[in-house]
């Protein structure tokens, strides 16, 4: 559970605030994305894709955080929320991008160091009381989601990489839309461990930890 990035139930740890975020996921569809005709290609809704995209990786990385802050080494998870704050702040897409994506690494290690030792990481949970519990479920249920999400949502950013680069009009957007796309790329990387290990984890603490069913299914707020 440790493999991924969380910032949003430190409400309950660090005093985050979840419920700000409100999430809106849902996969809307992307004009022109598929579409045969370069007319089409300037109906590409890049805008949308990108925030989609960012909700996405929030979500991802938000949950991720707390099911560290749950299983793992309470001052790397201080360390790595401190950091992803600064992430946020900033303004350069490029920049924003290549930090996060260094931010995710450490975020993986340090969970899965917790998994490494399953029964520590089962007693952690054993001792979660019900609130905390409660949040831990949610976590691990919008951590998959946001694997789900992402999966769904590189095809459709590779194929508005290749709609746009013909068009002169929003030639701009390709580098922060390629940043996404590699963002949402690592994402996809974590889907054996949101998807079996995390849901693993608990049903050997015997906690009962459902896992979304669809990339359409609504985030749970923690």
């Amino acid at each position: 559970m440790k493999k991924t990035t969380v910032a949003l139930a430190l409400s309950a740890v660090m005093g985050l605030s979840v419920s700000s975020m409100g999430f809106a996921f849902g996969l809307p569809k992307i004009p022109g994305i598929g579409a045969s005709s370069n007319s089409n290609a300037q109906a590409v809704d890049v805008e949308g894709f990108m925030v989609k995209a960012s909700e996405t990786n929030a979500m991802f990385q938000q949950s991720a955080l707390l099911l560290t802050t749950f299983l793992g080494d309470k001052s790397k998870v201080a360390a790595l929320d401190t950091e992803l704050k600064a992430i946020e702040a900033i303004s350069d897409v490029k920049e924003r991008s290549a930090k996060m994506k260094a931010l995710a690494e450490q975020n993986k290690a340090v969970i899965e160091a917790s998994l490494s030792d399953k029964a520590k990481a089962q007693e952690e949970l054993g001792k979660l009381q019900a609130e905390q519990r409660g949040r831990a479920i949610a976590a691990a249920f919008n951590f998959a989601l946001g694997v789900m999400q992402a999966k769904e949502l590189v095809p459709a950013g590779q194929s508005a990489i290749t709609s746009i680069q013909s068009n002169p009009m929003q030639a701009t957007k390709l580098v922060g839309l390629k940043n996404t796309v590699s963002d949402l790329t690592g994402i996809v990387g974590n889907t054996t461990l949101a998807l079996t290990t995390v849901p693993s984890l608990f049903k050997a603490a015997k906690i009962d930890a459902p896992i979304p069913t669809s990339s359409s299914d609504k985030p749970v707020p923690f």
